[in-house]
């Protein structure tokens, strides 16, 4: 996709369905991922469409050449609010009223 970043990685279309994926790969396991703003407005804006169009992630795992597990792609259609863990919120400081200490 480009490089403004739509909220997702691929599209994918059938007569008038469209299918945006957001791939996360990984050269191991992962059981947890994160998702950007973009990327999780985009997953709740198709969410509740029900004309078609929806958004799916896909968590690609053991992608290392070495590993003897083989590959596995787990595609979540929904995402529930249980499976969501806020942790930060990144601060851009330059961005912060500041004052001289």
């Amino acid at each position: 996709m480009p490089d403004n970043n739509p909220g997702y990685d691929l599209r994918a279309t059938k007569e008038k369905e469209i299918l945006r994926v957001e791939v996360k790969a990984h050269l191991k396991t992962a059981a947890k991922i994160d998702l950007s703003i973009r990327e999780w407005e985009e997953c709740v804006r198709w969410e509740n469409s029900g004309d078609g169009n929806r958004w799916e992630l896909w968590n690609v795992e053991n992608l290392s050449a070495d590993s003897a597990a083989p590959i596995r792609i787990s595609r979540c259609t929904e995402i529930p609010e249980e499976a969501i863990e806020t942790s930060m919120m990144r601060v851009d400081v330059r961005r912060c009223v500041k004052k001289p200490i």
